[in-house]
């Protein structure tokens, strides 16, 4: 998408450039709602089999950063009311970021902050011990060993189905 974001940039002259950006913002937002959509699924559809590998706490940190990443830019354009370009009342100076510039500077400032959280989140998530070769039970399934509990858990979750018709 952002290749197309370019391109229309480049090429196409302004007034339609607007609507294609438009047009590129709604099929990411989309996209992005889509591949949360997913992962919901592959979540609850593995949950139970990978719960001994804590697996909400890592779901719950990678999504909820995108999840604010979705919504904050628009709600940040909103509290702005999306500064038109204010000449001062008494003939002042006009701002240089405004509109749509303005709150995607605020949404990025405040991305730098949220990273902070989100690493403190995901050290949490995600502790080391879990990825130390020492602590691994050898009796425990790893790697294409849990793919192949998954790929047979769905299996036999299909053929049950189908039983059950």
């Amino acid at each position: 998408l952002a290749i197309s974001y370019l391109w229309a940039a480049l090429v196409l002259p302004a007034d339609a450039y607007v609507g294609v950006a438009k047009a590129i913002g709604i099929v990411g937002k989309a996209s992005t709602l889509l591949a949360l959509y997913a992962l919901f699924v592959l979540y609850k559809a593995t949950h139970d089999l990978l719960h001994k590998h804590e697996t909400t706490a890592k779901f719950v940190s990678i999504k909820l950063f995108l999840v604010i990443a979705l919504v904050q830019e628009p709600l940040i354009a909103l509290g702005f009311g999306h500064g038109g370009n204010h000449d001062g009342e008494h003939g002042g100076p006009t701002r240089c970021l405004t509109g749509h510039n303005l709150a995607h500077f605020w949404s990025m400032w405040a991305l730098a902050i949220e990273t902070t959280a989100m690493a403190a989140l995901l050290k949490r998530a995600f502790p080391a011990h879990e990825l130390m070769a020492d602590n691994l039970d050898p009796s425990e399934p790893s790697g294409a060993n849990i793919e192949l509990q998954l790929l047979h858990h769905f299996e036999s979750s299909s053929s049950q189905r189908d039983l059950d018709d």
